[in-house]
């Protein structure tokens, strides 16, 4: 995954962007999520809850796996994860803070 800040770095109706990386093959779908919720959230990745307590990290890679396997269809999924909004898609992935202030200390 290649780490870069959102040139724009703005707000979002999902809420404030933390972080915006763009995806590359040598991880997948599921590692670039966990990887970049733990830098924002400042916890070593192997401290986060499994990814498949909260969505199906097959699903994810199948949707969302090489650029050999994608379509030309955009696609994005969002859902909630360790108090933070993610959404992903075939070129990156995209940390955004809740809307509400929650504690992702957990």
């Amino acid at each position: 995954m290649i780490q870069k800040k959102d040139p724009d770095d703005e707000n979002t109706a999902s809420g404030e962007r933390l972080r915006y990386a763009e995806r590359d093959d040598t991880v997948s779908t599921c590692t670039a999520i966990v990887e970049a919720v733990a830098a924002v959230s400042d916890h070593d990745p192997a401290d986060l809850p499994p990814l498949y307590e909260t969505i199906d990290p097959d699903a994810l890679n199948t949707l969302l796996g090489p650029a050999g396997d994608r379509s030309d269809q955009p696609l994005a999924v969002s859902f909630a994860y360790f108090g933070y909004n993610v959404r992903v898609d075939r070129n990156a992935v995209e940390i955004l803070s809740l809307e509400s202030d929650q504690d992702n200390s957990e």
